[in-house]
């Protein structure tokens, strides 16, 4: 198993960001995560930074992004190029699939859960437009209630989406709250969507102690 926080954002990206990317990578190695993805709102990382980050922290470092459509947060994975005029997810579908990347929505339900909500309607979930463009859902979010965790699962087993799990992690305690386990090791860009596009992955939920020893 290859465990990796899929969903993060640093000071470097994201104005919400309270840790620097240096930081994440040394948090993600000691508590045992094989690799992160940093994910900073409407920002693409440039490789050389990524390559270097990987190199010095000896841990699988990619960058992606968390980008904002009108149906919600989407994290993106393998897009190079720069998405902050784009908010449009059809717009955002076609540069993702040009590049051959992929496309996760980030806590696609949150807000929907409480005491005394009702899930909504596996019939009212297939027609949200939101999920005729994704590859995968975060299944698991380090901001999530269980209600809210099992609920995503079932859609992405329903929908036939791959399974994901990342922090969204703002600080460094928050980091590998939730993770991705892939059944192969991820050492690229290029391997982890490969293994999304497979549905080779899932979302998990930390239980506080260290990963690995």
């Amino acid at each position: 198993m290859f465990l990796v926080d899929l969903h993060t954002h640093t000071s470097y990206g994201s104005a919400c960001g309270y840790m620097t990317p240096d930081e994440l990578a040394r948090r993600a190695k000691f508590i045992g995560l094989h690799g992160v993805c940093i994910t900073d709102h409407n920002h693409i990382w440039d490789g050389e930074m990524i390559r270097r980050l990987s190199s010095d922290h000896e841990i699988t470092v990619i960058g992606g992004a968390e980008v904002t459509t009108e149906y919600g947060d989407v994290l993106v994975f393998g897009l190079h190029r720069p998405v902050r005029d784009v908010s449009r997810i059809e717009d955002l579908k076609v540069m993702v699939d040009a590049e051959g990347g992929v496309m996760v929505a980030a806590h696609p339900f949150r807000g929907e859960f409480s005491f005394v909500n009702v899930p909504p309607a596996m019939g009212e979930i297939r027609q949200r437009p939101l999920f005729g463009f994704l590859d995968g859902l975060e299944v698991c979010n380090g901001l999530s209630g269980q209600k809210e965790r099992e609920f995503a699962a079932r859609v992405a087993a329903e929908l036939g989406l791959a399974d994901t799990g990342g922090s969204d992690a703002h600080a460094v305690l928050g980091i590998g709250r939730c993770f991705t386990v892939f059944e192969q090791p991820i050492g690229s860009e290029e391997d982890l969507i490969q293994s999304i596009k497979e549905r080779r992955c899932r979302g998990a939920l930390w239980n506080g102690a260290l990963l690995r020893k």
